[in-house]
């Protein structure tokens, strides 16, 4: 990582607690990912006309976001390369870690909700299909948290 204006951030924010992060982290897989949670999710957007699913992923991208930095953080990656890198990066930091299964889910929201946004929010079988993997994600983020 390269600072481009300022000091780097280990010198402003120093990361002293390294187990104080991966807990946190713990908990954000937890909370963000509860199974009432994922089990209701589909069912309240399943009949929704394809304009409306947008609304869905919304509320999907900030819990799925965050995942591969949190389960990279619990299988021992730093701060700075869990968090301080693009979705491309952490989804070959995921397959290198033994999580294929996590990274193409991941990587498959993302592109599945590339195309329902190319196909002018149309294309409800794309946008369910980034829910499928959203939630996905979200289950195995979930399971390695528990250990």
């Amino acid at each position: 990582m390269q600072t481009l204006f300022g000091r780097p951030y280990a010198e402003v924010h120093p990361l002293t607690d390294r187990e104080a992060v991966r807990e946190a982290d713990r908990w954000g897989l937890l909370e963000r990912a509860k199974p009432e949670d994922l089990r209701a999710f589909p069912l309240n957007f399943m009949d929704m006309p394809g304009k409306y699913l947008f609304h869905c992923l919304r509320q999907l991208t900030w819990r799925v976001g965050p995942t591969a930095s949190r389960v990279l953080s619990l299988l021992g990656s730093s701060f700075e390369e869990a968090w301080g890198h693009n979705r491309t990066h952490l989804v070959g930091r995921l397959e290198a870690a033994g999580q294929a299964g996590l990274a193409a889910d991941y990587a498959g929201f993302y592109l599945c909700a590339w195309d329902f946004y190319r196909s002018g929010y149309a294309g409800s079988d794309a946008a369910r299909q980034a829910v499928r993997h959203g939630v996905r994600v979200l289950e195995a983020g979930r399971r390695l948290a528990q250990g």
